[in-house]
């Protein structure tokens, strides 16, 4: 187990020490990587067709930082001639940059002269040039020159209202009708959605015809040992077994890779003695639970969505950068947690409605989520007890399997099935006897679940009547968050109860664990870490002795795993700092995320909150 322990250490530290250099300098990063420049655009609705577009080109010639200089000119007659679209256009305008994108597809893209956010000027010729000189080479699909009948401003925009109304004034002469995206009508979002719809049609044709570009290809594998990678392979079967990759691997195990047989020979002796049956195990519950079965077209058995394709696929859906999906990928890796919901919260004071009603379904489109979700506390079509997988839940919401929300839904469906499977169980007597039937979850190292915090609003009808309270705790939570900002809120009318979370900045220690560091005072009835990994982070040690006094007096701590390795891994770390013995045996989370985690150097299956456990 030491064996395995030193070989994952290497890996994730390699990892660990990219993603540090990323987040804490990501400008700096993406300067002495010139060919990782699109980390700077934080913003954009098609990050990969901006990769792409500077991968290919790199192939044949130098690529050149877009400059607004060569645009100085409009040509106003050339612009006029443009035959109009339909077509809604973005535009985004970040700290240094700005970008213009129609559906999805990168259509223009410059950083300010001075580096600064762009000015008035720089995004009016930013927009003309996307107009006349669309960024269409060397993608695959053409874009032409185009004049939209409608655009509209990103709510993460960094201008002010007065430069998106001098340059709604300016387009206007063009026949462009300029707005942003808090004002954007019902009838505008309509046609947005329909051409939305469209490109989900056309993105289904293209990932079920395994012969087409739609998606990248695997990338190339890494030796277990000396994780150099190895020579392009064709590629795997969607399980990702092992065997299916021409490459020198353990055939017992069949879950790692070598780059020679010296590799090979030099891991043997511990891989033999220590891991190989581990490993084997792992992969044998790949059939046995049937680990990578989902119901939906666009991630199943025969067909996986892989994590290397997310953002193609999301880009492909027309929901990259969009609402909740923004947490979906890097591209806002620089914001701190709990921002990315603050400020889409903060649009809603802004959205118009003649009642109540009409404003629930203004804010709820801010989401970008299937219309068929709202409410999301609508009543369900099948009682929660009958909902036991993720076609259950799709046909209780009425959700076509064709689309994407479960890559968002994981979060709170985890949590739900975590708390009626382990928790409700034993507190559900004493859950009657409460004041208002409140049951309080610490939700400790919250991440991208700081971000989703709108989405909780589906528990409100699996756990009816019921007044749910999560604390979620994380050091990296932003500091920037007012007290407002910090705290979500919601009830149901139609099932009686009400959701209370918020958000606290700090390593969860003894203050949290017994409830003083919270509005309800009192210890939780479950603590929960996703995705926990508590052997990667130097914070745990500490953390761990307190969730281990926090179940010497009755409180359960449940965590997921992405794979079943990092709980044995876990529990040989726990072992060594003297505590031993788990209260919930590892078992597969129903709702894990449909998007198979692809490692470059094992084969064993992999998903976020994959697995289900408990100290």
């Amino acid at each position: 187990m030491e064996a395995l322990q030193e070989a994952a250490a290497r890996v994730f530290a390699a990892k660990l020490a990219r993603a540090q250099t990323l987040y804490r300098d990501p400008l700096g990063f993406a300067d002495a990587n010139r060919e990782r420049v699109a980390l700077f655009v934080t913003f954009l609705l098609a990050t990969v067709t901006w990769l792409r577009w500077r991968a290919q080109a790199g192939a044949a010639k130098a690529v050149a930082v877009p400059d607004l200089s060569v645009f100085d000119d409009v040509d106003d007659a050339q612009i006029q001639r443009l035959k109009p679209t339909e077509l809604v256009w973005a535009i985004g305008v970040s700290a240094k940059a700005v970008s213009v994108s129609e559906e999805g597809l990168l259509r223009g893209f410059a950083f300010s002269a001075a580096k600064s956010t762009p000015t008035e000027d720089e995004i009016f010729r930013c927009f003309c040039k996307a107009m006349a000189e669309p960024m269409n080479e060397p993608l695959d699909q053409k874009l032409v020159p185009a004049r939209p009948t409608l655009a509209y401003f990103l709510s993460t925009r960094t201008c002010s209202d007065a430069v998106v109304a001098r340059i709604a004034a300016r387009l206007a002469s063009y026949g462009v009708q300029v707005v942003t995206e808090q004002t954007l009508t019902p009838a505008m979002r309509a046609t947005m959605q329909k051409h939305v719809a469209a490109m989900s049609s056309a993105a289904q044709a293209a990932l079920q015809d395994s012969s087409g570009s739609a998606m990248a290809k695997s990338p190339p594998r890494a030796c277990f040992t000396c994780l150099k990678s190895l020579p392009p392979a064709p590629e795997p079967r969607a399980s990702g077994d092992a065997e299916a990759d021409p490459v020198l691997h353990c055939t017992k195990c069949n879950a790692i890779y070598f780059c020679s047989g010296a590799c090979h020979a030099k891991a043997a002796p511990n891989h033999a003695q220590q891991q190989c049956a581990a490993f084997g195990l792992q992969m044998g519950h790949r059939e046995k639970w049937k680990i990578d079965q989902f119901p939906f077209t666009w991630s199943n058995e025969k067909q996986l969505l892989h994590a290397y394709n997310q953002v193609n696929f999301l880009t492909q859906r027309g929901i990259h950068n969009m609402g909740l999906w923004r947490r979906l990928c890097g591209c806002f890796q620089n914001r701190k947690w709990g921002e990315l919901s603050a400020e889409l919260r903060g649009t809603w004071g802004e959205l118009s409605g003649a009642d109540e009603a009409a404003k629930a379904q203004a804010r709820f489109e801010t989401l970008h989520l299937n219309a068929a979700l709202f409410p999301l506390d609508k009543a369900l079509a099948k009682a929660p007890d009958a909902i036991h997988t993720w076609q259950d839940y799709y046909e209780a919401v009425g959700l076509p399997l064709d689309d994407p929300a479960a890559l968002l839904l994981e979060v709170p469906l985890t949590l739900w099935w975590i708390l009626r499977q382990h928790i409700l169980p034993l507190v559900g007597s004493q859950l009657a006897a409460r004041p208002n039937k409140r049951l309080v979850v610490h939700l400790a190292g919250a991440e991208k679940e700081a971000d989703l915090l709108p989405l909780f609003d589906v528990l409100l009808a699996l756990l009816p009547g019921i007044q749910l309270c999560i604390h979620m705790v994380n050091p990296e939570m932003s500091a920037n968050l007012t007290p407002a900002q910090a705290m979500y809120t919601s009830k149901s009318s139609v099932h009686g109860g009400s959701l209370t979370i918020t958000l606290h900045r700090g390593v969860y220690g003894p203050e949290h664990a017994s409830g003083e560091a919270f509005m309800t005072k009192g210890p939780a009835d479950v603590v929960v870490i996703m995705n926990a990994a508590l052997y990667a982070s130097p914070a745990w040690p500490p953390t761990l002795g307190v969730l281990y006094q926090q179940r010497s007096r009755g409180t359960r701590v449940v965590c997921t795993e992405p794979m079943e390795m990092n709980v044995a891994i876990t529990l040989e770390g726990i072992r060594k700092l003297g505590v031993s013995g788990i209260s919930l045996e590892t078992r597969l989370n129903p709702f894990r995320q449909p998007v198979y985690q692809w490692k470059n150097n094992v084969g064993m299956p992999s998903y976020s909150n994959g697995f289900i456990w408990g100290l």
